[in-house]
């Protein structure tokens, strides 16, 4: 299962939007989770968007429901960026890492590995990082000069450097491509099967081919650009390029953001105690392995030892004697390299027969054999008492659907936008933003359909998809009409009612009369205009089955619905978004956040309930 985004994912978000981030400001930002980040930004050509970050997962452009109260951090995030314009984005040495880069100088950091990080750059040096964290080679902490994690840039480097790491490499092609190159395993295994080479062979051997295995990776990339995302339901993955490696044919979704926005829609989130209870299992048996494979390795060395006491011996004397000139890198006897030292421990570490083992000068080699095999029989005893502690927390029973709640499930390419099924059983979807707006009419809309525009400024492109022959036209358009208005800002503004328009998509055009200008998101409308007047601002939220899918839904109060569905009506109120989301999510049994992705912009009242009709029993 892959509930991460890949090198290649980030490179392609870069590619195919990082026009949409130059030149925009940070407006807000919110804390929607223990490492997730939602940033509300504008720019001028795309109006207000929303890039939402998982720092444990990935990125996409998508306005999860954000928390009544702002957090601290969060706060903390908005003093120090807010309305800060962005002059940059650009991913870092083709790694899970992006930069953005300030006009102020100001640089943000999102490190997406692991658990993820947040860092924020002044002058070189790092001012805060929301998971500090240092290793041997790198510091993450504040007053400390950010280095990246990788300095090998596949795509910048020349092919004499990456000829070098194929040759100084000890593992397999397709390992070294992994993480060597950052390509990770499956890209590294796409690029194999596309030069037909043996990925379990060792990368020296195919330093040769280093023009075609970076031919082929430029080509990989180049097919970003077609703004596609390739979702291989088996292996849970979704990628930006169609897979030759993968054995199965991909749903194809015509724009990679929406993809994106289903990934994480697929990446799990469960009850915090069964997160808790799951990490555990999976870490007890990961320390059980681990024990067992280390009491195998400590027995095989005591073996060794004692298989050659005679040869140790000698090797332990010469060690003795040389101690204080001997060197790391030398033969110290026959075959033998000295690989380290510890003069505190008086320990040395040598190289033998390709493998490494330590040695304990103020031991004889019988000695030094039976404290290895000591130190198995521990870690046996280590690994039986891991197991008996597996065993109580597998006892533990959770129920990670306990809330009744609906699990997180993949969503329909139409969730992306507003969206409802009229009474005739047609889809309408509308834009959420500028970007949506551009899309519903250029990817979404067909000759037969049916454009909507609420008669006021800003308003969503509506699209009435005419699948349906059997419908009633005239009353599906009346409701995309009624949905149009309620989408626009006459919903935030309090009004009761408001007008539409409709036309045929022949008459909806990009190309504007001499001297004007069309913007990203509008449209040119030629020829007569239908209008439809005093439609009001009232609407109902409920549950439909569609494309084998229970989803919920909102749409005009006048649409009906299955009669066995618990049903919401609302209209123009002064409830905040989050907070209606969150009681009407109680009464209809849903997650909140799949609730307000439904509700129009701006405030809400709930104006009635009505139960689902419950079936009579007989006596």
């Amino acid at each position: 299962m892959k509930d991460k985004q890949s090198s290649i994912d980030f490179y392609a978000l870069v590619r195919i939007y990082g026009e949409r981030f130059r030149g925009a400001f940070i407006k807000k930002i919110y804390q929607t989770g223990k490492d997730e980040f939602t940033f509300i930004l504008y720019s001028s050509d795309h109006g207000k968007f929303p890039f939402h970050i998982k720092l444990s997962s990935g990125t996409a452009f998508m306005d999860p429901l954000r928390p009544e109260e702002s957090s601290s951090f969060a706060m903390f995030l908005r003093k120090n960026l807010s309305e800060q314009k962005i002059r940059d984005i650009e991913q870092i040495n083709f790694d899970r890492v992006l930069r953005i880069t300030m006009y102020s100088g100001t640089q943000l950091v999102f490190e997406l590995f692991r658990e993820g990080n947040l860092i924020i750059i002044e002058n070189d040096l790092i001012t805060y990082a929301f998971n500090p964290r240092e290793w041997k080679n790198r510091k993450i902490l504040k007053g400390e000069k950010y280095i990246p994690p990788s300095t090998v840039d596949p795509i910048s480097a020349s092919e004499e450097e990456i000829a070098k790491i194929l040759a100084n490499s000890k593992a397999s092609i397709v390992q070294t491509m992994a993480t060597r190159l950052n390509l990770g395993g499956e890209y590294a295994e796409e690029i194999a099967v596309r030069l037909g080479i043996e990925k379990e062979k060792a990368s020296v051997d195919f330093v040769t081919l280093v023009p075609e295995i970076m031919g082929e990776i430029r080509k990989l990339l180049e097919e970003t650009a077609l703004n596609k995302a390739y979702y291989y339901k088996s292996a849970n993955m979704l990628s930006p390029v169609k897979l030759q490696s993968m054995q199965e044919e991909p749903e194809i979704i015509e724009d990679f953001n929406e993809g994106l926005i289903s990934q994480m829609g697929r990446i799990r989130e469960v009850d915090p105690q069964v997160t808790q209870v799951e990490r555990r299992v999976t870490n007890q048996k990961k320390t059980i392995e681990q024990y067992i494979e280390l009491s195998a390795k400590l027995k095989a060395a005591g073996q060794t030892l004692i298989s050659n006491l005679g040869e140790f011996e000698k090797i332990l004397s010469i060690a003795k004697k040389s101690l204080k000139t001997m060197k790391t890198g030398q033969e110290i006897y026959p075959g033998i390299i000295l690989k380290g030292l510890d003069f505190d421990k008086k320990i040395i570490t040598i190289e033998r027969s390709g493998g490494e083992m330590e040695l304990w000068l103020n031991m004889s080699s019988g000695e030094n054999a039976n404290h290895y095999f000591t130190r198995s029989k521990e870690y046996i005893l280590k690994a039986e008492g891991a197991k008996k502690a597996l065993e109580e927390t597998s006892k533990i029973n959770i129920s990670s659907d306990s809330s009744g709640r609906k699990k997180v499930r993949p969503k329909k390419w139409f969730e992306s936008y507003h969206w409802f099924i009229t009474s005739g059983g047609n889809l309408v979807v509308a834009g959420k933003d500028v970007n949506g707006n551009e899309k519903v009419v250029k990817k979404h809309m067909g000759e037969k359909d049916i454009y909507i525009h609420a008669d006021l400024y800003g308003a969503p492109s509506t699209v009435l998809k005419l699948n349906n022959p059997d419908s009633d036209i005239e009353r599906d358009i009346l409701e995309a009409a009624q949905f149009a208005v309620a989408n626009s800002r006459a919903w935030a503004n309090g009004l009761g009612s408001g007008s539409a328009y409709w036309v045929t998509p022949l008459q909806v055009s990009k190309t504007p009369e001499s001297g004007e200008f069309v913007r990203k998101g509008s449209w040119i409308v030629k020829g007569k205009r239908n209008y439809l007047f005093n439609l009001p601002l009232k609407l109902k939220v409920s549950t439909v089955n569609y494309e084998n899918a229970e989803l919920p839904m909102i749409c005009p109060d006048s649409t009906e619905i299955e009669a066995e569905k618990d049903i919401i009506f609302i209209s123009p109120g002064e409830t905040k978004r989050e907070k209606i989301a969150k009681e009407i999510a109680e009464m209809l049994n849903w997650e909140r956040d799949e609730i307000s992705s439904v509700l129009p912009p701006g405030g809400s009242k709930i104006d009635s309930v009505v139960k689902k009709v419950q079936p009579s029993v007989s006596q």
